[in-house]
């Protein structure tokens, strides 16, 4: 792909251009020249040159839009001291089994656990991160602080 630009008259002041995901500045175009600039094969580079004389110049190219990111879900309050309590939670449990937290539950377990709220044990099993094994183990306690945040213990 290349983008052709063209000054009618000099430019002074710098001309913005979004190309190949990239922000060009370019300035102190004498009046009458044209540029092409040109992606690199490589997807990593780019090419700034004096477009020949015979090359066709089009007033404006179409840049297309960088992919927009998606937004980040906001965390409610609620969630966030949740989320806090069940990490203190489970630092407990795997001090006293001597194991890092992350083998008890991982963060994105637990953000789960906040964001669903499960109140017994299929509902806690169904949480990626909690098996079989990770339920009978941890999981009255860790049903037992969700019941007590939400007030239905």
């Amino acid at each position: 792909m290349q983008i052709h630009i063209s000054a009618s008259q000099g430019v002074d002041t710098p001309i913005s251009v979004q190309a190949f995901g990239l922000s060009l500045s370019l300035s102190c175009l004498e009046a009458g020249c044209s540029l092409v600039i040109k992606g690199g094969d490589d997807g990593a580079s780019v090419t700034i040159e004096r477009a020949a004389a015979a090359e066709p110049v089009a007033e404006q190219a179409a840049i297309p839009e960088p992919a927009a990111l998606p937004e980040a879900v906001p965390v409610q309050d609620a969630e966030q001291e949740l989320f806090q309590k069940l990490s203190m939670l489970r630092k407990q449990v795997a001090a006293e089994a001597g194991v890092p937290p992350y083998v008890v539950f991982h963060d994105n377990t637990l953000r789960e656990m906040c964001r669903l709220l499960p109140e017994d044990a299929a509902a806690l099993q169904g949480i990626q991160g909690v098996g079989k094994a990770k339920l009978d183990k941890y999981g009255e306690r860790f049903i037992a602080a969700i019941k007590e945040f939400t007030g239905a213990a």
